[in-house]
C-alpha cells in the first residue's frame, strides 16, 4: 500500500466514525483532490469542512479546491463566487487573486481578468528590491511537469529578455527529486538559478508568477495566450530557440546514423490515471490506432517514427522504421528530451512534449487539438483542431463560435455536455495528409490561401497574433470548421 493509499483509508476510517468532523472532512477533501480521479469526490468533504465556519490554513485549499470542481462541472461562474469569497476572506494570497483572474476570464468576463491579473503582478512587483531579486511560481508544478518546466520557463525567458517582464535574478526552487525530468533542467540551469532547497533561496525573493505575462499593449494575458504573442514577437526579431539540441541519440535510440525521424507523442488516460468521464483532460487524448495511416506516411517517405510516452500506453503494433519508444526498457531522461530536440517533425498534441519541442524550435504538428485558443506554436506549426458539433442540430460550431465563451481553452466534458455539444476526433486521413503537408509542403489547391486567411482571421479573438496555418485537406473536407466564406 503506498503512502496515500494509507493515508487516504486512515481518513476514511475517521470518517466513518464521525462523518460530520471538520478535521477528518477538511484533510479528506484536500488529499482526494489531490488525486484526479478522486477530484469529484472530493467535494462533499470539502462542503462539510467549509460549512463548520472554520478558519485555518487549509480553508484557502478547500475553497480553491471548491472553484476548480464548479470549473470541473461546467459552472465558471460557480468558481467566480467561490474565489471572490475566497479573496474576501484571504486578500493577501496571491494564488488566489490570479486563480480569480482565470475563472473571471474562463466565464467570459475578459477585461475583469485581465485588470486582476495586472493588479496582482503590480502588488508583487512593487515589494521587489533594486535590483529585483524574483522567486518563480509555482515552482512545484513548473517542476513536477515535463511540459510545465518547459513552457513555463521558455515563456518567461523570452518575455524578459523582450522587456515584458523586469530585468532581474531569478531562481527558481527545484528539488532534485521533483523534477519532471532532469535533462531538460540541466539546459534551463545556463538561464536561471536552481535551488535544491528553500534555504537556498535568496530571503528577500519576490515571488514572479509565471502564468500571468504582460504584453505590449498593457494587457495582462495567462500563459497559454500570452506565450502565443511572445512567441510571435521573439520571431519576428530574428531570435533563435532558446534550447538546442546537444546531443545525437540515434545510437541510443537504435536508429540508423543517417536516419532522419519524427517523434510522436499522443496523451492517454493511464498516465495520470483521467479515466473519468468527467476528467478535465478526457478531451485532450487520443487513439493511437487513428495514427497508422500518419506514421505509414512518414515511413514511405524513407523517415522514422519514434513514438514517445509511457508504458501506460496502448502499444504499438511491430513494423518497419518504427520504434515504440513508450514501451522500450532504454527509456530515460535524457533520451525523452533529444528524441525530441533532434526530430525533423514533433506531431503531438495540446500535451507536454510540444512544448518541449517549441523550446527546441522543432517545427509542430498539434493534432486532435482540443485546448482551442492555445494554439501550437512558432511560424512552421500547423494544428488541426477537434470539432464541435451541436448535439441537436448536428452543426459543426466554425472556429470563431468555438473561441467564444465559455468554449475558449475549454476541456471539461461537463462544460460540453452543459452546451450540447459533441467532441469529434481528427480523422486519420486528415492526420496522415497533414504530415505529408509538413514533410512534403502543401498540394496545389487555388482556395488554400482563403480558407487560411478565414482560420486565421477566426483563430485570434484576443488579438495576440494569428494561429498557426491548419492542415490544408482539413480545411478543405470540413468546410463547416470555417462557415461560409467571403
Amino acid at each position: 500500500m503506498t503512502d496515500l493509499a494509507r493515508r487516504l483509508s486512515g481518513l476514511l476510517d475517521a470518517f466513518r466514525a464521525d462523518p460530520t468532523d471538520y478535521e477528518t472532512n477538511a484533510r479528506l477533501g484536500a488529499l482526494m483532490f489531490r488525486v484526479r480521479r478522486y477530484q469529484m469526490a472530493a467535494e462533499p468533504h470539502i462542503r462539510t469542512a467549509l460549512k463548520a465556519g472554520r478558519r485555518d490554513d487549509l480553508t484557502p485549499v478547500l475553497l480553491d479546491a471548491l472553484a476548480h470542481i464548479h470549473l470541473l462541472k461546467g459552472d465558471p461562474e460557480g468558481a467566480v463566487d467561490v474565489l471572490a469569497r475566497a479573496r474576501d476572506q484571504f486578500p493577501d494570497l496571491a494564488d488566489l487573486a490570479y486563480r480569480h483572474g482565470d475563472a473571471l476570464f474562463r466565464a467570459g468576463r475578459w477585461d475583469d481578468a485581465m485588470a486582476l491579473w495586472a493588479q496582482s503582478n503590480k502588488a508583487l512587483l512593487d515589494r521587489a528590491g533594486d535590483p529585483p531579486v524574483f522567486r518563480l511560481e509555482p515552482w512545484e508544478v513548473t517542476c513536477r511537469f515535463f511540459g510545465e518546466q518547459a513552457a513555463k520557463i521558455d515563456l518567461f525567458l523570452k518575455a524578459r529578455a523582450l522587456g515584458l517582464l523586469p530585468a532581474g535574478r531569478a531562481h527558481l526552487l527545484a528539488p532534485p527529486d521533483r523534477v519532471a525530468n532532469s535533462h531538460l533542467m540541466t539546459h534551463w540551469r545556463a538561464h536561471l538559478s536552481l535551488a535544491e532547497t528553500p534555504a537556498d533561496l535568496p530571503a528577500a525573493a519576490t515571488p514572479l508568477y509565471l502564468d500571468y505575462i504582460p504584453l505590449p499593449d498593457g494587457r495582462v494575458l495567462h500563459r497559454d495566450y500570452a506565450h502565443h504573442a511572445v512567441q510571435g514577437m521573439w520571431e519576428a526579431a530574428g531570435r533563435a530557440p532558446l534550447l538546442t539540441a546537444t546531443d545525437d541519440p540515434r545510437a541510443a535510440a537504435g536508429l540508423p546514423a543517417d536516419a532522419w525521424w519524427v517523434a510522436l507523442h499522443l496523451r492517454e488516460p493511464g498516465f495520470f490515471d483521467e479515466d473519468e468521464p468527467w476528467n478535465q483532460n478526457v478531451h485532450r487524448n487520443a487513439a493511437i490506432a487513428d495514427y497508422a495511416p500518419a506514421i505509414r506516411a512518414v515511413t514511405d517517405r524513407g523517415g522514422w517514427v519514434v513514438r514517445l510516452g509511457d508504458p501506460s500506453m496502448a502499444p504499438l503494433p511491430p513494423a518497419e522504421r518504427v520504434i515504440d519508444y513508450a514501451h522500450a526498457a532504454w527509456r530515460s531522461a535524457r533520451l525523452d528530451v533529444d528524441l525530441i530536440a533532434g526530430a525533423r517533425l514533433y506531431v503531438g498534441m495540446a500535451s507536454g512534449p510540444t512544448s518541449t519541442a517549441t523550446a527546441f524550435g522543432v517545427p509542430v504538428l498539434g493534432t486532435n487539438w482540443i485546448h482551442l485558443g492555445p494554439w501550437p506554436l512558432g511560424r512552421d506549426a500547423m494544428v488541426l483542431p477537434k470539432r464541435l458539433r451541436d448535439r441537436a442540430t448536428g452543426r459543426i460550431l466554425t472556429l470563431a463560435e468555438c473561441l467564444q465563451p465559455p468554449r475558449l481553452g475549454a476541456l471539461e466534458p461537463r462544460l460540453f455536455e452543459r452546451l450540447g455539444l459533441d467532441v469529434l476526433d481528427n480523422d486519420p486521413d486528415d492526420i496522415a495528409d497533414a504530415v505529408a503537408e509538413m514533410l512534403d509542403g502543401p498540394a496545389p489547391d487555388p482556395d488554400n490561401a482563403r480558407r487560411q486567411a478565414a482560420f486565421r482571421a477566426q483563430g485570434d479573438p484576443l488579438g495576440v497574433g494569428p494561429p498557426p496555418r491548419c492542415g490544408a485537406a482539413f480545411l478543405r473536407r470540413h468546410p463547416g470548421v470555417l462557415g461560409a466564406l467571403p
